[in-house]
């Protein structure tokens, strides 16, 4: 990008009124309508006016930053957002542009200049992390009951869900502040024809999940669902049956913010500060 202003040496700016160190060969708005003299410096602090030229930074050494931002007691850089009239004129701005929209999403134009995308933000994108295939249900041991947080009392005394009936399983052991699972769905030792239903919050969809036509079946089927909260925060699916049977959920991969909420798996460290992004309720059973 040509430029009618540049640095000559490493810019080091701190927080105040410090000075940025380079010198400025095109004229600069200090702090008002008074013009700084071509090689002024430019005052932080100071509301300083490019005008229609751009400032361009250059190192001394070719190993060091070109620009270095320093805020211990909090952002170093805030980027103002760029008024939607100024838009679609934007989108002709050069390769390697950044922006910041309205409503606070960063987007950056591609080398080829011929796109502009948004910069992946965890405040509101979306990752499938893959793990080993861990069996989180399984009506057919009291182990397997375990994560059953709700409506035990649908199940028979041999541990099947009972037809008609729903209950809510809980994720917490393998994901904080999920999104949604995917795996299998499994039906075993069915005592007739029948369909199972899995769902996150709110009241049961009347699509089903899995279905089979006859008794004594094994079947499954692969499923993508949402995460639900219940009143403790859990991360919880409800799963209903119209028939008596065994159930089993095998879970495959996990959809989250960033990986670091997957507990299971050889997983990044939890990012300071990240939000947990959950506007999801409680899945309704009755």
């Amino acid at each position: 990008m040509s430029s009618s202003r540049s640095a000559g040496r490493r810019a080091f700016l701190k927080r105040g009124g410090a000075v940025a160190a380079g010198a400025v060969t095109g004229a600069v708005v200090v702090g008002g309508p008074a013009k700084a003299a071509p090689g002024d410096e430019v005052i932080l602090g100071a509301a300083t006016s490019a005008g229609t030229e751009t400032t361009t930074l250059q190192p001394s050494q070719p190993q060091e930053q070109t620009l270095l931002l320093e805020n211990t007691n909090g952002p170093a850089l805030r980027l103002a957002a760029t008024p939607e009239s100024a838009f679609p004129d934007v989108y002709q701005s050069p390769p390697g542009t950044v922006l910041v929209d309205g409503v606070g999403d960063m987007w950056n134009r591609s080398a080829d200049g011929l796109q502009w995308g948004w910069v992946w933000s965890t405040a509101w994108a979306q990752t499938s992390v893959s793990i080993d295939p861990v069996r989180v249900l399984d009506t057919r041991t009291a182990q397997g009951r375990t994560a059953i947080v709700s409506n035990r009392s649908a199940l028979d005394s041999a541990g099947r869900l009972r037809g008609g009936q729903s209950i809510v399983v809980s994720l917490d052991a393998y994901v904080s502040n999920g999104q949604a699972l995917k795996g299998n769905l499994a039906a075993v030792d069915t005592t007739g024809g029948g369909y199972l239903t899995m769902w996150g919050s709110g009241p049961r969809p009347t699509a089903s999940s899995l279905n089979w036509w006859a008794k004594d079946q094994v079947i499954s089927a692969f499923v993508f669902v949402a995460l639900g909260a219940d009143d403790g925060g859990r991360n919880v699916v409800a799963i209903y049956s119209n028939t008596t049977t065994h159930v089993l959920l095998d879970v495959t991969s996990l959809v989250v913010a960033h990986p670091s909420q997957v507990k299971v798996g050889d997983q990044p460290a939890a990012l300071p500060g990240l939000a947990a992004r959950r506007t999801a309720a409680a899945p309704e059973i009755h």
